[in-house]
């Protein structure tokens, strides 16, 4: 992007989210209990995170923080352990660094570019983190822009 508009993360705070370095899976399970117990005719389970819990106002720093949350992930980390190589197993990122080499935000479009070894199985992790800023930014309506070798791909 060349848009004036255009903010580009590297310059985000890179504070640690360690207090809620899980939230991304609380939010996955949290989500699978709730699509449950709506499959069952049920009422939501206790602790169910609604929309209010997850909101973030549509920022730089928020979506820094987001997109850290999202690979401080147990999801992230399986994922890198699968696709990566042996001397990294178990590795766990603790900024969103460790898994995109770039990311930005113009207007309600989130950008981001996957570091090696994500870009193998960018699709699955792209749709989750798709779900999640989603999740995170519910009364924004973003797409998220993933840059690769081939080209782009809008979530």
């Amino acid at each position: 992007f060349s848009s004036a508009a255009t903010h580009r993360i590297g310059a985000f705070s890179s504070r640690s989210t360690s207090a809620r370095a899980t939230i991304h899976d609380e939010w996955w399970e949290s989500r699978k209990a709730a699509n449950r117990a709506r499959a069952q005719g049920q009422p939501l389970p206790p602790g169910t995170l609604d929309e209010q819990q997850m909101a973030l106002p549509l920022d730089e720093s928020s979506v820094a923080q987001a997109l850290t949350e999202f690979a401080q992930s147990d999801y992230t980390s399986i994922m890198y352990n699968f696709f990566g190589s042996r001397a990294d197993q178990g590795r766990r990122y603790d900024h969103w660094r460790g898994i995109f080499d770039s990311a930005w935000l113009d207007g309600r479009t989130i950008g981001v570019e996957l570091r090696p070894p994500f870009d193998e199985k960018k699709k699955a992790l792209l749709e989750r983190l798709a779900m999640y800023l989603r999740a995170r930014f519910p009364q924004e309506r973003i797409s998220i822009l993933s840059v690769h070798r081939d080209g782009q791909d809008i979530y």
